[in-house]
Order: structure tokens, then C-alpha cells, then sequence
């Protein structure tokens, strides 16, 4: 979806330029390295998950805007799978630089999806209201469809507008 892509790449430049975003993202690497006693050069795939987790209680501490507006809870393991999964012939452990590449898709990808869905349920109620409204009133069809349409047109312009 158009407006998906966008924002997720609004999230995305949002995430790399955060530095508490990537003072999390240093912590929870460097973390993650002690916690095998850095017997590997970098993050292994079995380790995402709970490094997710890591970073969603880091940032939530911090009140991190996007994750207390759009992520209550951390990543899901699917959403882990996916991408790290999108990361087409990249090595089994990631290097730092990796590991944050990682974690901006991760959170953008989860954050678009959670805003996505909350403008399609809230859309959805407000568009019920309008239809149920005027069939109650008994106004005709055309005035029912202009409401719908410019209330279409009005989240369709704040989704784009909104930071």
C-alpha cells in the first residue's frame, strides 16, 4: 500500500535518526555480545527475539514516542521472522551495523502495521456512523455517499500529513 510504504519510510528515517533509538540499539548489541561471552562475532538469528523484547523495554523506559503511541508490546515472532528473513543472502550473524539495520526495519515494519491498523478500525467505525446516520435521518443516497467520501478524503490527507 502507498500510504503503508510512505510512512513506513517516515518511521524508518525517524528510527536511524533517533540517537535513543541508537543508543538502545548499542546497548542492547553490545549486551547481547557479553551474554555469549562474544564467542561469536556478532548476533545470531536465535537471539532476535529476545533482543526485540530488549529494545521495546528499553525504549518504553525512555517513553520513546513512536513505541508508547504504536508498539504496547514488542514485536511479535513472526514480525522477528520477517525481517530477518528480508535480509536476502546476509550472513547468519550481524555485525553491529547489521543488528541495527535489523532492528530499523523491525520497528518501522511493526510501527506502519499498528498505525495501519488502527486508521483502518477507526475509519471503519466513523464510516458505520455516517452510513447509520443517514439512513436513520433518511437522507438520500448521494449526501450519504459526498459524507463518506470527504471523510475518506479527510484521513486519507492527516495520514499523509501527520508526522
Amino acid at each position: 500500500m502507498g500510504i503503508s510504504a510512505s510512512s513506513e519510510s517516515r518511521v524508518s528515517q525517524t528510527l536511524r535518526s533517533s540517537p535513543d533509538f541508537n543508543s538502545v540499539i548499542n546497548s542492547v548489541y553490545q549486551n547481547s555480545l557479553s551474554l555469549t561471552q562474544h564467542a561469536f562475532p556478532g548476533i545470531k538469528p536465535y537471539q532476535l527475539l529476545s533482543t526485540s523484547d530488549q529494545i521495546h523495554a528499553s525504549l518504553t523506559l525512555l517513553n520513546y514516542p513512536l513505541v508508547l503511541k504504536w508498539l504496547p508490546s514488542p514485536p511479535t515472532r513472526s514480525q522477528v521472522d520477517q525481517a530477518f528473513k528480508s535480509r536476502d543472502g546476509q550472513e547468519m550473524t550481524l555485525d553491529e551495523d547489521a543488528f541495527r539495520d535489523f532492528a530499523v526495519d523491525l520497528y518501522a515494519n511493526a510501527v506502519a502495521a499498528s498505525a495501519g491498523k488502527a486508521v483502518v478500525v477507526g475509519g471503519s467505525v466513523t464510516l458505520a456512523g455516517i452510513v447509520g446516520v443517514g439512513v436513520v435521518a433518511g437522507r438520500g443516497n448521494g449526501l450519504v455517499k459526498t459524507a463518506v467520501g470527504v471523510y475518506a478524503l479527510g484521513v486519507a490527507l492527516a495520514f499523509y500529513f501527520r508526522e
